[in-house]
């Protein structure tokens, strides 16, 4: 009898008519009676509910097209998990394919069933929300449960992929993969297998009506300047009025239940929950290119160590449909859109997660609250509400996680500057702080220009310089004389010696021994003279009190260059300190003919762990070069030119450290 598509209705004798040769269930149109039809014949099971007036863009036996796929609406089912009716389209491709299609703001949801062998999903109990890497039948994809919840059917039209009753309930989840799958796993009354529909997400416009069956249809248009609330009278303005199902009367706090542009009254708020927002509702304003209007705002807070801290959310509804959320904290806005779970990889609460490529830190894990609201809502709000919110930051992005036993929730917010929004609204607004998503205002651009500027000036320069002013040694390790009696080591009153003080004898010997060097010639200057002392010793200090005698004008440049090498053994281990050799500079001499002369003297030293002052007499040479430089000058130029970097990233620093005030998981 599957085969046989016409017959008189069991219950009313009404001429029915499958459509489909595979559906297995019909709603008389006429009784409303659910017919199933299989090998036995038809029979009816049950009187079906009327739809519930909605907006609803289709209607049994129109045809539309899918991503370019042409179908036609087979039937049409309502079901309800405790805030309000939604609808879902069973719809058949002309290939013979069939389909499940619902809409949900702004995104088109198509699954199809499918063998659901291979699955490793838990029973519905066992299941919760957030649990990845799952198997659904031979899709290869990781599947993660975005939603779990009961649903009821409340009324149903057309015809049907399996069997329906009014009142009969779903246990149902819904799951995502990663690129923009979508399934859902329907476990039914809960005692029978799941059944498994999979498909994708498409975009509002993905889906169009081709015709509608029962001719032209008037678009559905509430006057929305004639809404009244029901408490107060003020007016209330429904901007998506199709979609809306809860609004709150700015005027007297009245909370309303909507439905099709129909207001009944709920309840009346407290005043303290009443919210003010500083961009009132109804305000039209074009961000990144596409033009919104303000319709809801509402207000939550969280309470970390005791302290509360407030934020606002408005939300958008954009001029080609679907929603947008506005987040305002401390005069601070992101722009926010809702993503797949799938696509946020790694743990939901753990440290970091990515996204796109870009990994995003942990910077927020708490409960949120709803504390306040006014406006239009496309879902029942209500005072206290709360979720899990966790947020990652990658500036200027935030991933944010929101999270309850029966949903996650993922999005993807862009920092706004706050001069973009206050031109887009008309609105003066004030704060300070640092936002949680701001770009850090403090770049390495300029510095790091600054710093290849100077340092290819740097090369320059020492290029031009050693060019004109090459190296020139005139001088290696001449030998000094040194006077072979040398002078006693001195002894402190803790008992170590360290040398002879300033005021002994030996140090004002006039028999000291002096050694003139031969004369070299400065052929360009000013210019720097670059003197070196060395050594053979251990512990023994040598000083040369050196004169650089200009030749031709008899004028003298004194300087004293010494050095000394120490080492022992104390304590179980070897120590050393000081070195063999010491280099000086003298700078600014003009060009000329110049000789050195120098008086060496030397100390022992022979203090506490030290080893035995040799050889004795010491050796001391000098060795002169004409042109060195020294490493000071350069070291310094590199210094100053690296300080804009020490500087940016203080700067830096300084503004992640106040972002990250804000956090409560640092």
């Amino acid at each position: 009898m599957m085969g046989v598509r016409s017959a008189p209705c069991p219950n009313c004798s009404a001429p029915i008519s499958f459509g489909l040769a595979s559906s297995p269930a019909l709603v008389c149109e006429y009784c409303h009676f659910v017919v199933i039809r299989n090998d036995q014949g038809f029979r009816a099971t049950g009187k079906m509910a009327d739809l519930v007036p909605t907006a609803s863009p289709f209607e049994v036996k129109d045809s539309i097209a899918i991503d370019g796929r042409s179908a036609t609406v087979a039937g049409r089912s309502q079901r309800d998990w405790g805030m309000g009716p939604w609808d879902e389209f069973f719809v058949a491709f002309d290939d013979g394919t069939t389909a499940w299609l619902a809409g949900a703001q702004g995104n088109w949801y198509l699954t199809s069933r499918v063998d659901p062998t291979g699955t490793t999903l838990h029973t519905w109990e066992q299941s919760a929300v957030g649990m990845s890497g799952i198997r659904l039948g031979s899709d290869p994809r990781p599947w993660m449960i975005n939603e779990k919840r009961q649903s009821t059917l409340i009324a149903a039209k057309g015809e049907f992929d399996a069997a329906l009753a009014v009142g009969e309930l779903s246990h149902y989840l819904d799951l995502s993969a990663p690129g923009g799958g979508f399934a859902t796993a329907d476990f039914g009354d809960n005692i029978e297998a799941a059944s498994l529909y999979i498909g994708r997400i498409l975009p509002g416009d993905a889906v169009k009506l081709v015709s509608s069956a029962l001719g032209p249809r008037p678009e559905q248009r509430v006057d929305v300047s004639r809404l009244q609330c029901p408490h107060c009278g003020a007016p209330i303005p429904l901007f998506a009025p199709s979609e809306s199902q809860r609004a709150i009367c700015g005027s007297c706090g009245a909370t309303l239940n909507t439905n099709q542009g129909k207001l009944e009254l709920l309840g009346i708020l407290d005043r303290r929950n009443l919210a003010m927002p500083a961009i009132a509702l109804g305000s039209k304003g074009t961000l990144r290119g596409t033009e919104y209007i303000v319709i809801g705002y509402m207000r939550r807070y969280t309470i970390v160590e005791g302290d509360r801290y407030d934020w606002g959310e408005y939300l958008l509804y954009g001029s080609g449909g679907g929603y947008t959320w506005l987040v305002e904290d401390n005069s601070a806005f992101m722009l926010t859109r809702t993503i797949q779970n799938a696509d946020v990889q790694q743990g939901t609460f753990g440290d970091g997660v990515v996204y796109e490529g870009t990994r995003f830190r942990r910077f927020f894990d708490n409960q949120a609250y709803v504390d306040m609201v006014v406006g239009e809502f496309y879902w029942k709000v209500e005072i206290g509400e709360t979720v899990r919110a966790c947020d990652y930051i990658a500036p200027p992005r935030v991933v944010s996680i929101e999270y309850n036993p029966s949903e996650i929730i993922s999005s993807l917010s862009e920092h706004l500057p706050r001069a973009e929004v206050e031109k887009a609204f008309s609105v003066n607004l004030h704060g300070d702080g640092v936002p949680v998503a701001s770009p850090n205002p403090y770049k390495f651009g300029i510095p790091a220009a600054i710093f290849g500027a100077g340092l290819v000036v740097m090369i320059i320069l020492s290029v031009i310089y050693g060019s004109r002013f090459p190296d020139t040694p005139v001088f290696r390790d001449i030998a000094l004389n040194v006077d072979s009696k040398g002078t006693a080591p001195y002894v402190d009153g803790s008992g170590v010696a360290f040398g002879v003080p300033g005021d002994s004898p030996a140090a004002n010997d006039p028999n000291r021994a002096v050694t003139y060097t031969d004369a070299f010639t400065v052929r360009r200057g000013p210019t720097t003279i670059e003197v070196t002392l060395a050594t053979t010793s251990t512990n023994v200090w040598v000083g040369a009190d050196c004169a650089l005698i200009n030749e031709d004008n008899g004028e003298v440049i004194e300087f004293t260059v010494d050095t000394g090498e120490y080492r022992g053994y104390t304590g179980g281990e070897n120590w050393s300190e000081g070195q063999r050799s010491t280099t000086d500079y003298i700078s600014r001499v003009h060009s000329g003919h110049y000789s050195i002369r120098c008086v060496t003297d030397w100390e022992t030293y022979v203090g506490a762990g030290s080893s035995p002052p040799a050889p004795l007499p010491p050796s001391a040479s000098l060795s002169v070069v004409v042109n060195g430089r020294g490493p000071g000058a350069w070291l310094l130029a590199f210094l100053l030119l690296i300080l804009p970097f020490g500087i940016g990233i203080y700067l830096r620093l300084q503004h992640e450290k106040k972002r990250w005030e804000n956090s409560n998981v640092v």
